[in-house]
């Protein structure tokens, strides 16, 4: 009987133990504060505390924003600070009610960073900023390939100066004559359509037109293939399924890709009627064009395959060609990935030859590494390097294809930083990307709705105009990145900043020659090229975290 009555008792302290603990109250868990910096001018920031309590219940939350103030508030508090360059600890005590309590802190700052604008210090001269294509892919045979509001889109609100257009071979699906210094019009085709072909020029014309008249100021040109018949191969492509990168051969056979050197004047013919047809038809002066887009590579889809040997004395052919017919088009190459040996290679052969040298006018880049296809990673030694290649040459440098930008506002702030870092250390003169429409994660504008992409790319191509000269500027902040124009004849300021930042980060404007205030857009993860005000230059801006802000002013 003792020890039933011992074991009773015993289970009935164990018991009290456990009702006594589950009546003990637990203070709230996991604290953390959260800023956003929302404006400056003064600096606002909100602030979010967080924290989990085991009951459940109810949590209270008591502020201490680091400057004396203490505030009895709610989850969500915002407060603003008045003094500039001060860092501040804000503290929030969160508690349950029930005497348990938490603390959490963070520090933020008041910084403001200066950006320094010297247009003293001039650099390269913006020739402007485009794309290639139509509001259809051209070899997807979607007639018609485009409509009024593209064009019109494309023009007057993305701000495309420069249009890329590939040359169509079926132009000369046959030998026009025996005689490349004779154009046989009448033999030329302009309606038909072929098998293998993407589409007629006449497909071209109508579309050319139209971005004509919406205000396009260059229309440049890249061949893909010369004309069938003028290849070893006989065909566009390289006869299969799989893309590669042969080396040029002096000893070619039927599967070789390449063009005939016995047909380098034919082609030089081909070229010189594609582009006085084009002149006559639209009105359109052809701006450059390039001999071959991508040499070295052997692709399923329309290509061919030069040393840079080869392209240098096609390139002799061709200029003398348009020398002779009073053509003005400028060439540009050689159109290759950045490899820099092998771009090396390609743009000392050719600039270190005389008679070629003084028909190239651009050196041409695609913004692509080594498989032809990542552009995320071209970054500035590439382009530093290049630059003074074309420099020696005393040519312009151009970036004339890019693309693999996934969608949403991490792949579009890539692309931004694309074109500053051409802009910066490259000191290009243009940037063209690849598919202005459709094309999935290759396109500017899908389903004909802008992408983020878009907006990235608008934050240069609006207000950066043919004509504007990049000066000098720097800041003293590693996460922001400025690039800054001056065009004298419009009277135009434009600057650009990205900020680099997962946070707000504020900046003020100095140097001389700076208008009294800009109007400011921007985009990020949550603005598409949003108008966010006038700002008087005394006054600082706030550029969001991970944004791309541009500063406009015309005097």
């Amino acid at each position: 009987m003792k020890y039933y009555t011992i074991l009773l008792l015993g289970l009935s302290i164990i018991l009290g133990a456990c009702k006594k603990d589950e009546m003990e109250n637990r203070p709230p868990n996991n604290p953390s504060i959260t800023a956003t910096l929302l404006s400056i001018n003064p600096f606002t920031y909100e602030f979010t505390a967080q924290a989990t309590d085991p009951e459940f219940d109810q949590l209270y939350y008591s502020w201490d924003f680091g400057e004396g103030i203490v505030k009895e508030g709610a989850e969500k508090e915002t407060f603003s600070y008045e003094e500039e360059n001060k860092n501040y600890t804000i503290t929030v005590t969160i508690s349950d009610g029930k005497g348990g309590s938490t603390e959490a802190a963070m520090e933020i700052s008041t910084q403001m960073y200066e950006v320094n604008i010297d247009h003293a210090t001039t650099y390269q001269t913006i020739e402007g900023f485009g794309g290639f294509g139509a509001q259809r892919p051209w070899w997807e045979g979607d007639v018609p390939f485009h409509d009024e509001e593209f064009a019109d889109l494309l023009i007057n609100d993305l701000g495309v100066t420069i249009l890329r257009n590939d040359v169509v071979p079926s132009f000369e699906i046959e030998n026009d004559n025996d005689d490349p210094s004779v154009i046989n019009w009448d033999a030329f085709n302009i309606n038909e359509d072929y098998p293998e072909h993407d589409s007629n020029i006449g497909q071209h014309i109508g579309y050319l037109k139209a971005m004509q008249e919406a205000g396009l100021e260059k229309l440049i040109l890249s061949v893909w293939s010369p004309p069938a018949w003028m290849k070893h191969n006989q065909s566009l492509n390289n006869g299969t399924d799989e893309n590669s990168a042969p080396p040029y051969t002096t000893h070619p056979d039927n599967n070789t890709n390449q063009l005939k050197v016995e047909n380098y004047a034919e082609f030089a013919e081909f070229l010189t009627a594609y582009i006085q047809y084009i002149q006559q038809e639209t009105g359109l002066d052809v701006y450059a064009l390039s001999p071959q887009n991508e040499p070295v590579f052997s692709q399923f889809y329309a290509s061919c395959v030069y040393s840079p040997q080869a392209l240098r004395d096609l390139i002799k052919v061709i200029g003398a060609r348009f020398e002779q017919e009073g053509i003005t088009t400028q060439l540009f190459a050689p159109e290759d990935v950045f490899y820099y040996p092998r771009v090396e290679e390609f743009i000392q052969t050719i600039l270190n030859d005389d008679e070629a040298g003084q028909y190239v006018d651009i050196i041409a880049m695609h913004n692509y590494q080594l498989d032809g296809v990542q552009a995320n990673n071209v970054g500035p030694t590439n382009w530093r390097d290049t630059y003074q290649l074309a420099q020696a040459g005393e040519k312009q440098l151009w970036m004339t294809e890019t693309s693999g930008f996934a969608d949403g506002w991490d792949g579009a702030f890539e692309l931004g930083l694309s074109i500053y870092n051409a802009m910066k250390f490259g000191k290009a003169n243009a940037w063209v990307y690849w598919q202005m429409s459709e094309g999935g994660d290759q396109a500017l504008i899908q389903n004909n709705q802008p992408t983020q992409r878009y907006y990235a790319s608008k934050q240069y191509y609006k207000y950066i105009r043919p004509g504007a000269v990049m000066t000098e500027s720097s800041t003293n902040n590693e996460n922001i990145l400025v690039l800054s124009f001056k065009h004298e004849s419009e009277q135009t300021q434009t600057i650009v900043l990205i900020n680099l930042s997962s946070t707000g980060q504020a900046v003020r404007l100095s140097g001389d020659g700076l208008p009294s205030s800009f109007e400011v857009y921007s985009s990020s993860i949550e603005k598409k090229f949003e108008n966010v005000g006038n700002v008087p230059l005394e006054e600082a801006i706030l550029l969001d975290a991970k944004s791309i802000t541009t500063l406009y002013a015309q005097q």
